[in-house]
């Protein structure tokens, strides 16, 4: 995956909800889209053969708080991880009158995440800076098109927490 799209940025949402002072139980879910080149810039292959992914993973897990200060946590998380991919690619189907043709699957994988959170004084919001390893991979298409999309890497992102 890497070759063909670099990286997928995505944006999402998540929810957890406390076991413990410690734990938390997290479920979320992101979308993300990216497009690129099949071929790697090979000047053997000519015209506009882009191929789009559209990937919308689904997690769900439990994270520990490591640290002692009430207004900085240290999360270490692991998840399960479930995405729906679609990816267009070029269809080289002589009969076709598309072009392109979409396939279609599902991925699944494990997240490892370490997670610095700080924290206003009320507790109620925070600020975060996530580290993630891990992902999922599986495959699309079917028949003989079917072909595996791993989107297993590392990852970082910011967020912003908001206690309800």
């Amino acid at each position: 995956m890497y070759d063909t799209y670099g990286g997928i940025p995505q944006i999402g949402c998540e929810m957890s909800v406390g076991l413990d002072e410690a734990a938390e139980f997290m479920l979320g879910i992101r979308y993300g889209g990216v497009s690129g080149d099949p071929f790697y810039d090979s000047l053997e292959f000519e015209g506009n053969d882009d191929v789009s992914l559209r990937a919308v993973p689904i997690t769900a897990g439990f994270r520990i708080n490591a640290a002692k200060n009430p207004r900085f946590r240290l999360y270490w998380g692991a998840c399960f991880e479930a995405t729906w991919m679609e990816e267009r690619v070029p269809s080289f189907n002589p009969n076709s009158l598309d072009p392109r043709r979409t396939d279609r699957g599902w991925g699944k994988g494990m997240r490892l995440s370490l997670a610095p959170e700080w924290r206003s004084r009320d507790q109620r919001r925070a600020l975060g800076l996530s580290f993630e390893w891990g992902g999922s991979s599986g495959e699309v298409g079917a028949g003989y098109h079917h072909h595996e999309v791993n989107m297993i890497g590392i990852g970082a992102r910011l967020h912003f927490t908001q206690a309800l």
